[in-house]
C-alpha cells in the first residue's frame, strides 16, 4: 500500500511514473521530478496526504479535472490525476528554473527602481493567471513566492543564480502548486479547515470561514508585495493578522517607494474582503500604473460588483462566546444555547466571525462543528465524531482513535450508515447483538469519543440547527451536556425559536442544567439600523456608503432580518435597481415597492430554504 511517507526516488507509481528526485515538500504532500514512462516526458508529480473521506476525494478529483481545462501562458498545466494504493497524486508540466522565493531570499527587500520594475512585471503576469483561475470560480488558496516559478524561454540549462534573475526582462512567471485549489462554492470538511501557508493567509482563510473567495488570493498577493517592498511580512503572528490593526506602511521602510504601490498594498491587506480590490484585473491595472509611474487620482475601484456580506454587528454576543472559550481553556465547562428566528444570523455568528480562530489561537481550544439538517439524520453528531476521530488519528495515531471508540465503536455504523470511518471501525472488537442495550452503549460511545482527551485538549463543540434533531440526538445531547459541564469543554447549540415543533426533552434539559448554573443563553435579535448599514455596505464594490433612504427601506421591508435582507439585495441587484453615485449606493424606491414581500412571500421563501439540500444551505448560510 503506497503512502505519501513511503515515497522515494526510483519508485514507480501506477506502472507509469518513475520518481527521480524530491523537488520540495509542504503540509499537503511532496513534489517529485518524475519520468513519464508512457510519453518519455519529465513531469512534476505532487503526492497528496489524506484528504479525509471518499466525498472529499471525489470533490478534489472534480477540481483537478476543472484545472486540467485551464490553458494559460502563466499557469503550470496539470496533466493527469492518478492513484497508487491509498496515495492520490497529480502530475504537472515540469519547468526547470527557480521560484520567486529563491530570488527574494537571495536579494532581500527592493532597493532600486530596476529591481522593483522587474518584480512588478512578474506579478502582473501572476494577476493574469489569477484572473483566469477566478473567472472559473476557482480559488488558489496558497499564493506565495514558492508557488511562483520563473523561467526564461530557451534557457533550460546553465541557469543563472537566483540573485541574477533580475537581469532577465523576459522572465516568464508560472503559477504552480494547485494542491489546495477549490471551487469558491465548494463545501465539505476541506473548506472548513484552514488550508494554506499561514503567513500568507487572508484573515477569513485563517478562520476557515465560508467567506473565502477570490479576494483571499488577492490578500496573499498583498502579503507577497509587502515582503518585496520591506523585506519582512506585514504581521509576525496569526494573532496580529487577525487584530484588524493595519500593517506598518511600506514607505516608512523605504520613502522612495511609489505612493500608489503603498496604497495598493494597503487595500490588498485590508481585513475586510469588500475593502480590497474587486478582482485580479483591477490589481493588474494598479500594478501596471505603478510600473508606468501613473498617479492614482481617486484610488477608487472601477468595477461595480456585488459581494458576500462581511461579518458585522453582534459585538456583545461574540464577546461573551470568546470569554466562555477562554474559560473552557481554564477548565470551566459550559453549555450555551444560541436561539433566534429564522435568518437572524445564528450560523453567521459561529461561522463568519473570528470565534473559531480566537478559540484556536488565543485560547488554545480545539474547535469542532456539525449541523443537523432535515435530510440527514444525526448529521451534526456524525460530523463531530468524524472530526474528533480524524484529529486523534492525525495527532496521536490510529490506535488512539480506536481506543476512544472503545468496545462498542462498531455501533457508530448503525447511527451513521453513510459514515467514512470504516478504517477505524473495522479495528474495533465485534459487538454482540443486544437490542435492549445497543442504544445505551451507542450514546455512551458517542459521548466518550467527543470528550476523549479533553482534560489536556480543551475544546469547543458546536451543534447547529438543533430543531432538526430527533429523540436519539436529544438523548445524546443530554448525556453530552451532563458530561461536558464538568470538563474543559464549551458546548454550543443553535436552534430556531420559531421552529414549528418543540423538541421533546429539550425544555426539561434546559431546566436541569440551569439548576447547575452552567447554562448560558444568547438570543439573536434582528439587526439594528447601524448593523444593517454595515452589512449592506460590505456587499458593494466599490466601497461607498449606503444612502440613508436605502437602509431605511431595507429595514422596513425585511424587519432587519439579515438573511432576508441579503436575499432582497440580490433581487434588487439582478433587477438593476441599485446604482452608485460619487458618494452613495442608492436604490430605486419603485423597484423595492414592486417586489412582493408580504408575510406570505416571506414564509414561502423560508419553506423553499427548508427543502434545499445541506450543501446548498451552507452556500446561502449567514
Amino acid at each position: 500500500m503506497t503512502t505519501d511517507l513511503a515515497l522515494a526516488p526510483g519508485q514507480i507509481l501506477s506502472d507509469r511514473y518513475r520518481l527521480v528526485r524530491l523537488l520540495g515538500k509542504g503540509g499537503m504532500g511532496q513534489v517529485f521530478l518524475a519520468d513519464d514512462l508512457l510519453t518519455s516526458d519529465s513531469v512534476a508529480l505532487k503526492s497528496l496526504q489524506a484528504l479525509g473521506d471518499a466525498t472529499d476525494r471525489r470533490r478534489f478529483e472534480r477540481e483537478v479535472r476543472a484545472l486540467q481545462k485551464l490553458h494559460h501562458p502563466n499557469i503550470v498545466e496539470l496533466r493527469e490525476l492518478g492513484q497508487d494504493g491509498d496515495l492520490l497524486f497529480f502530475t504537472m508540466d515540469y519547468h526547470p528554473g527557480v521560484s520567486l522565493e529563491e530570488v527574494i531570499e537571495a536579494r532581500g527587500a527592493v532597493t532600486e527602481t530596476r529591481e522593483l520594475d522587474w518584480y512588478l512585471r512578474v506579478l502582473i503576469q501572476v494577476t493574469d493567471a489569477l484572473g483566469c483561475l477566478h473567472e472559473r470560480h476557482l480559488v488558489h488558496r496558497d499564493i506565495k513566492p514558492a508557488n511562483i516559478l520563473l523561467r526564461v524561454p530557451g534557457l533550460d540549462e546553465d541557469l543563472p543564480a537566483p540573485a541574477d534573475w533580475i537581469g532577465f526582462d523576459n522572465a516568464r512567471a508560472l503559477l504552480a502548486d494547485f494542491g489546495l485549489v477549490k471551487s469558491r462554492d465548494a463545501d465539505g470538511s476541506l473548506t472548513r479547515t484552514a488550508l494554506g501557508t499561514p503567513q500568507y493567509m487572508a484573515p477569513e482563510q485563517i478562520e476557515a470561514s465560508p467567506a473565502v473567495d477570490e479576494r483571499s488570493d488577492l490578500y496573499s498577493l498583498g502579503v507577497l508585495l509587502y515582503r518585496l517592498a520591506t523585506g519582512s511580512l506585514p504581521y509576525a503572528t496569526l494573532s496580529q493578522a487577525l487584530s484588524r490593526v493595519p500593517a506598518r506602511p511600506i514607505r516608512e521602510f523605504n520613502p522612495d517607494l511609489p505612493e500608489l504601490l503603498e496604497s495598493t498594498i494597503a487595500r490588498l491587506l485590508h481585513f475586510e474582503p469588500f475593502r480590497r480590490p474587486a478582482d485580479a484585473r483591477e490589481v493588474r491595472d494598479l500594478l501596471r500604473s505603478v510600473l508606468d509611474r501613473k498617479v492614482d487620482r481617486e484610488g477608487e475601484q472601477r468595477v461595480k460588483k456585488l459581494a458576500q456580506p462581511s461579518f458585522c454587528g453582534r459585538t456583545a454576543e461574540l464577546r461573551k462566546l470568546k470569554r466562555w472559550a477562554a474559560e473552557a481553556a481554564r477548565g470551566v465547562g459550559r453549555w450555551v444555547t444560541v436561539q433566534g428566528d429564522r435568518g437572524t444570523g445564528k450560523s453567521w455568528l459561529l461561522q463568519r466571525s473570528d470565534l473559531r480562530s480566537h478559540a484556536l489561537i488565543e485560547s488554545r481550544v480545539s474547535y469542532y462543528s456539525g449541523r443537523f439538517t432535515s435530510r440527514a439524520p444525526h448529521g451534526a453528531v456524525g460530523e463531530l465524531l468524524e472530526s474528533v476521530l480524524r484529529h486523534l488519528q492525525r495527532h496521536e495515531g490510529p490506535e488512539a482513535a480506536v481506543q476512544a471508540l472503545g468496545a462498542y465503536g462498531r455501533l457508530i455504523a448503525r447511527l451513521l450508515p453513510e459514515h467514512s470511518l470504516g478504517d477505524l471501525l473495522e479495528r474495533c472488537p465485534p459487538v454482540e447483538d443486544l437490542p435492549e442495550l445497543a442504544r445505551e452503549h451507542l450514546v455512551e460511545t458517542v459521548v466518550r469519543v467527543l470528550t476523549a482527551g479533553s482534560e489536556v485538549d480543551p475544546r469547543c463543540l458546536v451543534l447547529e440547527d438543533l430543531h432538526y434533531a430527533n429523540a436519539l440526538d436529544i438523548e445524546i445531547l443530554r448525556r453530552l451536556v451532563l458530561t461536558t459541564i464538568h470538563l474543559p469543554v464549551l458546548l454550543i447549540t443553535t436552534y430556531r425559536s420559531d421552529a414549528p415543533t418543540r423538541l421533546a426533552g429539550f425544555e426539561a434539559l434546559l431546566h436541569e442544567i440551569d439548576a447547575e448554573e452552567r447554562h448560558e443563553s444568547i438570543e439573536m435579535l434582528p439587526f439594528t439600523e447601524i448593523e444593517l448599514r454595515q452589512m449592506v455596505e460590505s456587499m458593494f464594490l466599490p466601497a461607498r456608503a449606503a444612502s440613508p433612504e436605502f437602509v431605511a427601506v431595507l429595514e422596513e421591508r425585511t424587519d432587519g432580518v439579515p438573511l432576508y435582507a441579503v436575499h432582497l439585495i440580490n433581487s434588487l441587484w439582478n433587477r438593476r435597481a441599485i446604482s452608485t453615485t460619487d458618494r452613495h449606493w442608492t436604490v430605486d424606491p419603485g423597484e423595492v415597492r414592486a417586489l412582493p414581500i408580504p408575510e406570505s412571500t416571506r414564509s414561502h421563501f423560508f419553506l423553499v430554504l427548508d427543502e434545499l439540500p445541506a450543501e446548498d444551505l451552507r452556500l446561502l448560510s449567514l
